[in-house]
Formats: structure tokens, C-alpha cells, sequence
């Protein structure tokens, strides 16, 4: 895989250091919950994704179920011969059964719905549980013997975490909207609500003998504590204690007046009329595997094929292919290639005409993407749409009449879409389908009039002949990759020797400047780093006496797409940014744009290309690295776990459109407890296997909330993103107030030792300045400047195996820097004072790249 992907970036250097097993010392944890056996001696806890036993007060965990699966919330029988617990499948919880003296697992309930929060009945012989299978959360329960299943409850709202007295009730959580409650649940059926109130409640539990409960309620992101509450009249409500971490598991009583919690990171024993709290300490190992790591290079000699073909399609006799290629448009007579566009513009999506005359494709040259008809004879273009938004995948009808394409509202990954048909003949277009959601295609039906519209979800609009398939989007017809058209690329001959006159030269490899350094660029690299006037100067002088020079930043998540058009690698190269990581789903696409910059068809940074995805079976998909050494970051760990265990408490609507949702994690996501903490679990597993982990802290930040001091006015936004962009960069939000939690725990796991790499996110915040506010959220987080920049450029080097050719400045290196008018150790904003960068030698002046072609 990693030779597939040197075919882009370069050829390879090293064979591949091989994985590692390793044991990662255990002492905390994170959301986790705690059950206590019958007789008090064990503890039973889902700590990493696995149940372990431990003595009851505390010491040695052992595991109980396998390592790789995601347990959680277990409970004992009665008798405590079970355990009942929900264990992830797939997209869902099911329901599990462990049995404790034979230690073997068996599934309870599995359904394609979710099934969690169990509990044993009181006489053992059933479990209830939440599930959504009514298109709401309710409770139910099913028998052990004979699998029975019955619903419970039917009321308006979201249940969750049922829990049984030892006299048979039912107390449970109901939230509706802003409004929460604590309900029994009687023998007889009836339910009466026992506390009401605005703010979150979660994982009630009984006190032995009834009549007591004790639950969660979490006031604010950052604010959760324990509540009593004695039913009878009059009812009685008091605080546990003061605001802790408190993760949303129900407690375990060993009397009825202590009980064993979790919260802040371990397991506390509390009494319910003694103030203060004492610990109860785990110790567990888990073995982690390290990735396997091989180091590339990133300039390779010599032509290439390109593996970043894309959109092909054939015309009806067989005979010629349209498709793109280094971001041109391109038409294959026989298996010959002849490029049809020759410029910098971004083109995408060929469509034939039925008659195979002309085609018709989306392309951004008059400054945003249009739909173009092209004639193939004599190469004359026409323009089709004007001021559409985003059009995408164009459909021709089979009599040529009308042109059918997507229209995206947004560039945000999750943003919906519209169907367009334009009536070539009237130049009318009107809108056929709304709301369409996911991955979609368009394909005209046998009947050449209905336009089929397939998608995760749509919705007719009028009454055209349209029909809405529901489903994933069909897959492109391609051929087999043998008869794809071949074409060559190869990168472009080394620039010109120069030598940069440095005031300050910050490497990357030592903590401060080398100040008054001549560094001398011959071949694209860096040939000599020497005291000013040392060595014999070439033709070419870059007067940078007064300036900085750092190491050219690097960005390990992001996520793109074609429509940001070629703006896109100027954008990422103003703000200093010369290599970047891309998380996808359009593998073709990406690989496209890495191909169509490194052989300079147009500026952009080294691009290394990530699935985001599961495996697709594109030709393009040699070309790509998963890299499971390196994290994907907080953002995409905080929209997981809210989907995933509610923790943080969002609903799907209330999560920013700017947040990426896509993605399967890696093993070394941290988990974030409700008070956006991440604990030592997370931090030695990491630790351990030499694992990478992107912040990711700019996406949940915002623009609007930069740091002070904030930056001057940047005149690189306002050139490269349109009003529209900025606006929705800037749109305000409550995200920001949980931001320093998270640098609170970068900082800490900084100091435990962890590797640590910037990601922006992007686009969740502009592409190259986002990585700029990640900078000033570290700084802000007490890390000093130095190690801050070394974050952004020496350890992203490090992660990608790259480190022999870019992350630092010195001699042998690629000559990837940023110069800046401005002292970056004293003030970390002034990463922004860019004055020029230059990828593999090519100077670019920052004004230069602000221009459109």
C-alpha cells in the first residue's frame, strides 16, 4: 500500500519498521460505568471497549470479554451468575449475556435497531431496556427463557437508562425537547412522574429497600453532580456533591448508605451522609499493536501514470471515453487520450451528448462553477447555466432536450442538495427534486423521460417525470481498469539555485533561531544552511534579513472537494501550508488534485490521500495510505461518541453542519468524558503504540472565537473565499465554551509524553488559516511557541514518514519553508505575517498566490 502511494508523492526509502505489541499500563478511565456483584466482592467495569472484574475494593482487573469489541453498561443478575451488557454491532447496540462462572458471552438481542441501558427484572427472569425499533426511544423487555419481547411504555419522548427496584418498579429517564423527567414505571402499568427539570438527567438507580434514588443531572456542558432524591411526600432533593466529571452510568450500591461511582477519571466510593469521596484504584493491561511505519520520499524522477482518472464515460458505439485527468478534461479515440482543456481551471463530471458531438461537464472558469457544453469537433464552448450553485454529475436526456445535475447548497461535507433539469431548447431550468441527502446520481430511465433520482433521502418537487429511489447512490459504470485510458504526467524540473539571506531561521530542531544564516536552495533541496557570506552566492539573492524562515507547515486532517476549484492549493500554500493530509470519501477526486499539483499543473501542496471511508475498488485507491498510527482528532471523536453514547448530549440536528461526520475511527481516538476531559486510559494506549494524535480543536472552535490576541486583518480571506464562505466561518455558536477543556487535555497529554500533530479539520474553518487558529488554541493551552510550531511542521512530518524530507530545515531536506515578517516564539499569530513559501524550492510571494489565473 505505502509503494501504491509513493506513485503520487514519490518513490520509496525504507521497508517498513513492522508493528509491535505492546502493554499499555491502565489506571483510569473514561465514561465508563460500574456494576457490583450480588455478594459485594467484584466490581465489574467496561473500561477500553472490554468488561473486567476487579476486587470491590479496587486492585488488579482482569478481562472478561474479548479485546476489538465495544462493551458497555453492565449489570448483574440477582444471583449474579449474568451479566447483562450492550455491545456494539455495526451502526447499533445489541443486547449481550455473559455468564459469569463459565465466562462465555452470548447474544441476548440483536436487531437492526439499538438495544441498550439494560437491567435485570427483580426476579431475575427478564431484562428491560431501551430501543428505538418504534421510531423513538421506549422501553421494553424480554425474557431469558423463550426470548419474549414486550413494549413497555408508548409515550411521546425519548427514554433511556430503565433501572429496577428489588420490589419490581421502574424508574427511568424521559426527555422531551428541553424538558427532562424521572419516572416509575409501576407493577400495574401506571407511570407517575417523580422530578422534573430543565436540565439533563441521566442513570437513575435505586437505593436497596426502595424509596431513595439517586441520579445524574448535568446543569451545563461543564457542570454535572450527583442528586438524591427520597420519594414520599413531601419529596425531598439534595445534592451528592459538588460539580465533577460524572460520567452517565448508574451507581453501585454496596449498603444502603454507600454506593460506588464513576467520575473524573476512576471509581469513587461515596457515602450518602458522609461529605467527601475516596477512590477506588484499577490497574489493568492492555495490549496495543504499534502501526507499521515505513519512511517515503516525496520526490520521484521520471513519468508516471496517472491513477486520478475520473467521471469516465463512453460514448454509445464504444468507440472514445470522455473523462478527467490532472484537472483537465480529456477525450480517449481508440484508447488514445487527447486533452481537450489546457488551463489551471478545475474541470469535472463529462456527460456525453446522444449524439457524441459534444459534451457537457462542470468547469470554474469564469470564476465558479458552471455547466459548459463542448462542442468536439471544433472545440467551441458554450456556457449552459449561469449562476448555478455548485452543479455537479450532469444527466443528458436521451433526446438531448434537457441537462439534469445536482446543485449543492453548501461546500460543508453534510450539506443537502437540489435536482436542476435545464430545458436546453428555452434555457428554463427548474427545480425537480429538494433535500437531497448523500451521495447521489442521476440516471435517466428506458423510457427516456423519467429522471431517476437515487439517493439516502430526496424529495420530489412539481410534477415532472421524476422518480426517487431511496438507497445508496448508484455506483459509476466504469470499465475495467486494463482498458482505462493511460496517461502520463511527471513532475516538473528543479527551479533555479538560490540562496535566502535569513535574519531568523527557526529549523525545527532546536528550540530557538540561528540568526544571520545564508540557506542555500540548489535542486529543489536544501544544500547548505551557513553563517552569512560563508559559501560564494549563486545569480539569484532573496534579501530576507529581516524576516523568519520555519519549516513548511503541515496539515494531517482535512477533508476537500473538487468544487473549491484551483483556489484551493493557492489557499493552502498562502497560509504556508506545503503538505496536507486529505480524509476522503472521492478517492479518485483527491487523487486527481494531488497529481494535478505535484506535476505543477497548477500550485498546491503535496497532498497524501486518506480513506475516510470503508474500501472502495477504484483504480485510485492504490494511490491511497490509512495510516492507523495517526488519530482523526477531537471533532470527529465528540460527533461519534454523541451519536454513538450520547455523550456529549447532542441530537443529529443540533450538531454544527461545519463538523465532519464521516470517518471510521482509528484505535487511538481519546474518548471525551461530559466535561470534555480525556483520561490516562486513552493517554497510555496511545502512549504506547507510538501513536499520533491531531488535535483537531479549531473545528469545534470556530472563527468567530479566535484567541486574543487575534490576528490582523488578513487580506488572503478576503481574496480566496467568497462573502458567503466567511460568513459561515464566522457564524457564531456555543462550541467554542468547551474548547479549553480539550486544551487542557492536549496540554496534559503533551507533557505525559504523547506524540502530538496539528489537523484543522478544514473545511469545518478556512483551508490553511485554520491551522493558524489550531497554533494559537495550543499556544493558549500553556504549550511554549516552539514546541507549538514543531507540532505543526517536524512531528506531521514525523507521522506521515516523511521525516526525512520535510519538517525541518536542514541540509539534504526538500526546501519547503514559509517566510514571515514577524517572531513567531514571542507571538505565535505571527505564523500569519506570510510574506512567501516556497514547495520543493519554487518561491511563490504570498501577494502571487492571491491572484486568480
Amino acid at each position: 500500500m505505502r509503494a501504491a502511494l509513493v506513485a503520487v508523492l514519490g518513490a520509496s526509502a525504507a521497508l517498513a519498521a513492522g508493528a509491535e505489541e505492546r502493554i499499555a499500563d491502565i489506571r483510569q478511565g473514561t465514561n465508563f460505568a460500574v456494576a457490583l456483584a450480588p455478594d459485594g466482592a467484584t466490581l465489574v467495569v467496561d473500561l477500553l471497549g472490554q468488561l473486567w472484574a476487579l476486587p470491590a475494593a479496587g486492585g488488579g482487573a482482569r478481562p472478561l470479554t474479548p479485546a476489538g469489541e465495544e462493551a458497555r453498561n453492565p449489570r448483574f443478575s440477582p444471583d449474579g451468575g449474568l451479566v447483562v451488557y450492550q455491545r456494539r454491532s455495526g451502526d447499533q447496540w445489541d443486547l449481550w449475556l455473559l455468564d459469569v462462572a463459565a465466562g462465555v458471552p452470548r447474544p441476548l438481542v440483536t436487531s437492526t435497531f439499538d438495544e441498550r441501558e439494560p437491567d435485570f427484572t427483580a426476579d431475575g427472569r427478564a431484562v428491560v431496556f431501551a430501543s428505538n425499533r418504534t421510531g423513538r426511544y421506549s422501553l421494553w423487555s424480554i425474557t431469558l427463557e423463550g426470548g419474549v419481547e414486550t413494549q413497555l411504555t408508548e409515550e411521546a419522548g425519548e427514554a433511556s437508562y430503565p433501572t429496577v427496584s428489588e420490589h419490581g418498579l421502574i424508574v427511568y429517564v424521559l426527555e422531551r425537547g428541553s424538558d427532562w423527567s424521572l419516572r416509575v414505571l409501576g407493577n400495574d402499568g401506571a407511570i407517575s412522574v417523580v422530578h422534573s427539570s430543565t436540565s439533563r438527567l441521566f442513570a437513575p438507580s435505586w437505593r436497596p429497600g426502595g424509596s431513595v434514588l439517586v441520579f445524574g443531572e448535568q446543569s451545563s456542558p461543564l457542570a454535572s453532580r450527583l442528586q438524591l432524591l427520597v420519594l414520599g411526600e413531601p419529596r425531598v432533593l439534595k445534592p451528592l456533591n459538588g460539580s465533577e466529571d460524572l460520567f452517565a452510568s448508574r451507581v453501585a450500591w454496596s449498603s444502603s448508605a454507600e454506593f460506588i461511582y464513576a467520575a473524573d477519571g476512576q471509581l469513587w466510593r461515596r457515602g450518602i451522609a458522609v461529605p467527601g469521596r475516596q477512590p477506588v484504584h484499577l490497574f489493568a493491561a492492555v495490549a496495543v499493536t504499534t502501526p507499521d511505519t515505513a519512511a517515503v520520499a516525496l520526490a520521484a524522477p521520471g513519468e508516471r501514470t496517472a491513477l486520478g482518472i475520473n467521471g469516465l464515460v463512453r460514448s454509445r458505439d464504444g468507440r472514445s471515453a470522455a473523462f478527467t485527468a490532472l484537472g483537465d478534461l480529456w477525450l480517449a479515440e481508440r484508447g488514445q487520450p487527447r486533452r481537450l482543456t489546457d488551463d489551471p481551471f478545475v474541470d469535472l463530471d463529462p456527460a456525453l451528448w446522444p449524439d457524441g458531438d459534444s459534451l457537457v461537464f462542470a468547469s470554474e472558469r469564469t470564476g465558479q462553477f458552471e455547466l459548459w457544453r463542448l462542442a468536439l469537433r471544433d472545440g467551441k464552448l458554450s456556457q449552459l447555466t449561469f449562476g448555478a450553485l455548485h452543479p455537479r454529475h450532469p444527466a443528458v436526456r436521451p433526446d438531448g432536450g434537457v441537462v439534469a445535475y445536482l446543485e449543492l447548497e453548501a461546500l460543508e461535507p453534510n450539506s443537502a442538495s437540489v435536482v436542476k433539469a435545464l430545458d436546453v431548447r428555452s434555457n428554463v431550468t427548474s427545480t425537480v427534486a429538494a433535500d437531497v441527502v448523500g451521495p447521489a446520481s442521476l440516471t435517466w430511465a428506458e423510457d427516456g423521460r423519467t429522471l431517476v433520482v437515487r439517493a439516502a433521502s430526496a424529495r420530489r418537487v412539481g410534477n415532472g417525470d421524476v422518480r426517487v429511489d431511496l438507497g445508496p447512490a448508484a455506483p459509476a459504470v466504469e470499465a475495467e481498469s486494463a482498458a482505462r485510458p493511460r496517461v502520463l504526467w511527471q513532475e516538473p524540473g528543479a527551479p533555479e539555485d538560490y540562496v535566502v539571506e535569513v535574519g531568523r531561521l527557526f529549523d525545527g530542531v532546536r528550540g530557538s533561531y540561528r540568526r544571520h544564516v545564508d540557506v542555500h536552495v540548489r535542486g529543489g533541496r536544501i544544500a547548505a544552511i551557513v553563517g552569512r557570506g560563508v559559501l560564494p552566492a549563486p545569480s539569484r539573492v532573496v534579501d530576507a534579513r529581516d524576516a523568519t524562515m520555519l519549516p513548511g507547515l503541515v496539515d494531517l486532517h482535512a477533508h476537500s472537494t473538487s468544487l473549491v476549484g484551483e483556489r484551493l492549493g493557492r489557499a493552502w500554500l498562502a497560509y504556508g501550508v506545503t503538505t496536507v493530509r486529505e480524509l476522503t470519501t472521492a478517492s479518485g477526486e483527491a487523487v486527481e488534485r494531488a497529481e494535478a499539483w505535484a506535476s505543477g499543473r497548477s500550485p498546491g501542496p503535496r497532498l497524501v490521500v486518506s480513506p475516510a471511508g470503508g474500501p472502495s475498488a477504484g483504480p485510485a485507491d492504490a494511490a491511497l495510505e490509512a495510516y492507523p498510527g495517526i488519530a482523526h482528532g477531537f471533532a470527529h471523536s465528540l460527533v461519534r461518541q454523541a451519536r454513538t453514547i450520547g455523550v456529549p448530549p447532542w441530537d443529529s440536528g443540533s450538531i454544527p453542519a461545519r463538523l465532519p461526520q464521516i470517518g471510521e475511527p482509528t484505535r487511538h481516538e481519546l474518548a471525551l468524558s461530559p466535561g470534555f476531559t480525556a483520561y490516562q486510559d486513552g493517554f497510555s494506549r496511545l502512549i504506547a503504540a507510538d501513536a499520533t494524535f491531531v488535535t483537531g480543536m479549531a473545528a469545534l472552535n470556530g472563527m468567530h472565537a479566535w484567541p486574543a490576541p487575534r490576528p490582523r486583518d488578513d487580506d488572503a480571506l478576503a481574496a480566496l473565499f467568497t462573502p458567503a464562505e466567511r460568513a459561515a466561518w464566522q457564524r457564531p455558536d456555543e462550541l467554542a465554551a468547551v474548547v479549553p477543556g480539550l486544551e487542557r487535555t492536549v496540554a496534559r497529554l503533551v507533557r505525559a509524553g504523547g506524540r502530538v500533530a496539528v489537523g484543522s479539520d478544514a473545511p469545518a474553518v478556512p483551508y490553511g488559516m485554520g491551522l493558524h487558529l489550531e497554533l494559537a488554541l495550543l499556544a493558549r493551552a500553556g504549550i511554549p511557541n516552539d514546541q507549538v510550531l514543531r507540532m505543526a511542521t517536524a512531528a506531521g512530518a514525523l507521522a506521515l514518514g516523511a521525516e526525512r524530507d520535510i519538517g525541518t530545515i536542514e541540509e539534504g531536506k526538500l526546501a519547503d519553508f514559509v517566510v514571515l515578517d514577524g517572531d513567531p516564539l514571542t507571538r505565535i499569530a505571527d505564523t500569519l505575517r506570510i510574506v512567501a513559501v516556497a514547495k520543493g524550492g519554487v518561491w511563490y510571494d504570498r501577494a502571487q498566490l492571491l491572484v486568480e489565473p
